[in-house]
């Protein structure tokens, strides 16, 4: 079995991988990590684990010293980095600034459809798109702000803006200064990703298959038409794929 964990600065994502299927997963606090996963693996009644982590708050975080000391019946702790030894080849042009998070999810969506090509759309703090090829290279992306970065700049690069949230998908055509900057904000944003995934299907033709994830997913999963799959959990499937090359290809 493989434990699959995904630090993220706010949550941590963990997931239990049984023969290859996730058979549950965790919402944890990443500011009590240590706490939560001790819980977590007490729950667990001593199994024989594989784990495996990615973290984008700091290397530091993971309690793996007490970890090891903790459970005797931890069997391996790989941390995944963007270059480790991974299960696609990665063509992009600058390795090390390349966020962990962006290509493992990449893999999890590709081994989900591959030999066909991938797009994974990311909407989190930011907006980020990754292509995997129908060969298996990793080609890299695109990276746009998020919603919340953009009604935020909109409130601190201006004087008189308000500070907006997301509430629902606005009318176009916005009929007062909130309704306005939530118009240009989300139907921005819709109109973007759908613009990029138009760009990438006229390359790709009917060899893409298109992945939204990321923590503003089910803002928008009822209102892009391109999408083929919503997964909040490419990440953790990405991580168990790295532990397990040869099933990526089987």
């Amino acid at each position: 079995m493989i434990l699959a964990i995904d630090i993220g600065n706010t949550r941590t994502k963990a997931g239990l991988f049984v023969k290859g299927i996730m058979k549950k997963n965790w919402n944890l606090s990443t500011a009590g990590l240590q706490e939560e996963l001790s819980n977590l693996l007490l729950e667990m009644e001593g199994r024989h684990l594989q784990i495996g982590w990615m973290s984008v708050a700091g290397e530091d975080i993971f309690p793996t010293n007490m970890l090891r000391e903790k459970f005797s019946e931890i069997q391996s702790i790989q941390q995944i980095k963007s270059d480790s030894d991974l299960p696609i080849k990665n063509r992009y042009a600058t390795p090390a600034t390349l966020g962990v998070d962006r290509i493992v999810a990449a893999i999890g969506a590709w081994s989900k459809s591959a030999p066909r090509a991938v797009l994974v759309i990311d909407a989190g703090t930011a907006l980020t798109f990754d292509i995997i090829n129908q060969h298996g290279e990793y080609l890299g992306g695109a990276i746009s702000p998020g919603i919340n970065m953009r009604f935020r700049a909109l409130h601190e690069f201006t004087a008189r803006l308000p500070l907006v949230t997301f509430e629902d998908v606005p009318p176009l055509i916005g009929d007062s200064t909130i309704q306005s900057m939530r118009s240009g904000v989300i139907n921005g944003v819709i109109a973007e990703i759908n613009g990029v995934i138009n760009l990438h299907r006229a390359t790709f033709q009917d060899q893409l298959d298109v992945y939204l994830t990321g923590g503003d997913m089910k803002l928008f999963e009822n209102h892009l038409k391109n999408i083929n799959f919503a997964d909040a959990y490419l990440t953790l499937e990405g991580i168990y794929k790295v532990l397990n090359h040869k099933n990526l290809y089987e």
